[in-house]
């Protein structure tokens, strides 16, 4: 992060601005931050002239370098989020219950889904609003897809379960052949 700062409206013979010491480490007393880390402040001094008006003044130019800290990203975000969809993926194969319904596939599916759409708007309110998605919003975006896939196949998997049981209905050979079941 770069901070100009002068006193654009006084020469340099008016007012001159003069830079401090660079800082590679917190001073004594510094006030650090949950989500950064503060690495280095470089000062510099510039000059600059006007062209048009010939006026000349003096800037501070002030680096800011800083990282931020991953912590909150991970565990409040990334790690849920990829528990919710194992939850949702290990739903598939769940057996049935001893009467034959397998709505409990669709309802976990659901559920998991849900709470994935949940942890997206999370992403989105506490991420800055820009024209393309983060990288974080992409991996929950495609963790959402997934759980979604594994809702449709479930939905998939209790029709065609209902349908052979309630109408003694026959799947054709080629629905077989995909399924595995020849």
């Amino acid at each position: 992060c770069i901070i100009d700062i002068g006193p654009w409206s006084y020469t340099d013979e008016e007012v001159h601005s003069i830079a401090g010491r660079s800082v590679n480490s917190p001073t004594p007393g510094f006030e650090g931050n949950s989500e950064w880390d503060f690495l280095k402040l470089i000062a510099s001094e510039k000059y600059s002239c006007d062209e048009d008006a010939d006026f000349h003044y003096s800037e501070v130019s002030f680096e800011l370098y800083v990282k931020r800290r991953p912590q909150f990203y991970l565990w409040v975000l990334l790690i849920p989020t990829f528990v919710i969809t194992t939850v949702s993926i290990c739903g598939l194969f769940i057996p049935t219950n001893t009467l034959g319904d397998r709505e409990e596939k669709v309802n976990l599916g659901l559920t998991t889904l849900l709470s994935s759409a949940v942890i997206l708007e999370i992403v989105a309110n506490s991420m800055p609003k820009a024209s393309a998605l983060p990288l974080l919003g992409n991996f929950i975006l495609a963790e959402i897809f997934v759980v979604a896939a594994g809702v449709v196949c479930s939905v998939l998997t209790l029709t065609l379960h209902h349908r052979v049981n309630t109408r003694k209905w026959k799947p054709k050979p080629w629905m077989l052949k995909i399924l595995g079941m020849t």
